[in-house]
């Protein structure tokens, strides 16, 4: 029997639509057991400046994905694949309080300011 599998979850970058640092971005929710993914897509090109621990939990693991941006991918495209977090991205059963929280920052190839979203990772 092949084993359960989460979701790739789409997220446009809405570059024309940035939220305020002062507003809370809405979050993209993802399970490492699901081996979950994020797609993030953009009608200009783009890439992957960085993904780090949010400000709210500085003690996260440094690199979430299997991917460490930006090394894995230097190039400008239109859509971008996470891969599946690492286990050490989230919590243990013991620490379950709050999942880690995560910001991917994205650069634009027409130097358009920088983009910043929110991802939460689940067991």
């Amino acid at each position: 029997m092949p084993p359960t599998l989460g979701q790739r979850k789409e997220y446009l970058i809405d570059w024309r639509n940035p939220q305020p640092e002062y507003e809370e971005h809405s979050e993209i929710h993802i399970s490492a057991g699901l081996q979950e993914t994020v797609h993030w897509y953009c009608d200009k090109k783009f890439r992957v400046k960085s993904v780090h621990p949010a400000k709210e939990n500085p003690e996260a693991p440094p690199h979430p994905f299997y991917r460490k941006f930006p090394d894995d991918n230097l190039e400008w495209g239109f859509q971008v694949n996470s891969g599946p977090l690492r286990p050490e991205a989230v919590r243990s059963e013991e620490e379950k309080k709050k999942d880690y929280l995560y910001k991917p920052v994205f650069e634009f190839e027409d130097g358009t300011p920088d983009y910043d979203p929110h991802i939460r990772t689940h067991g």
